[in-house]
């Protein structure tokens, strides 16, 4: 897992519109109850993405690194037989830099945002990696950091493990369904 500045939360659009939200309405953003893009100029959002696009291609690694002990922990668990796999909802060339720098021959398969795949927390990404693994939803566990993870591994059909070290507080978590916490990456290989 990387850690990462978020500018305004996912990419492009949704940051965008999160980053006219207020703090309240934050969460909400692309889901249930979102009162923000409604009222969001389609046309504003499409100039700043024609702006962004090309910005963070260049430089998704800025304020970017990895989480302490996650090469440690990933190298433990592909020794012991498990596949490991990284679905992001950043754009797909950020996604496979971004795993080649720090993570270079610890993931089987990386996967980004894609035009032909519906972004998570839609399970069509995790699905697919699942697919591309040779694995069904019993056979894997999902891990992440924030409502939108728990929501995709629900929609998914997978178990969820929430790290308490990245976007979201374990209250937050807890508060939004996550029945399995950890505050360690040791905490993971447990379950393994």
């Amino acid at each position: 897992m990387l850690r990462q500045r978020r500018p305004s939360g996912h990419y492009p659009r949704l940051a965008i519109e999160k980053g006219i939200a207020s703090y309240e309405q934050l969460e909400y953003v692309g889901q249930d109850g979102d009162t923000i893009t409604p009222r969001v100029d389609a046309q504003e959002v499409r100039r700043i993405q024609d702006i962004f696009r090309p910005y963070y291609a260049a430089h998704c690694a800025i304020q970017t690194g990895e989480y302490t002990g996650i090469s440690q922990l990933l190298r433990q668990l592909r020794a012991n037989g498990i596949q490991t796999a990284v679905v992001s909802n950043k754009p797909d060339p950020a996604v496979q830099k971004l795993t080649a720098d720090y993570f270079q021959d610890l993931f089987d398969l990386s996967l980004g945002e894609q035009p032909q795949i519906r972004r998570k927390p839609a399970p069509d990404m995790v699905l697919k990696a699942l697919k591309d693994l040779g694995l069904t939803p019993e056979q894997a566990v999902y891990i992440g950091d924030s409502e939108i993870d728990i929501q995709t591994a629900k929609n998914a059909g997978l178990d969820c493990i929430s790290v308490t070290w990245g976007f979201r507080s374990k209250t937050f978590l807890k508060a939004h369904g996550a029945r399995f916490l950890v505050d360690t990456p040791e905490e993971i290989a447990r379950f393994f």
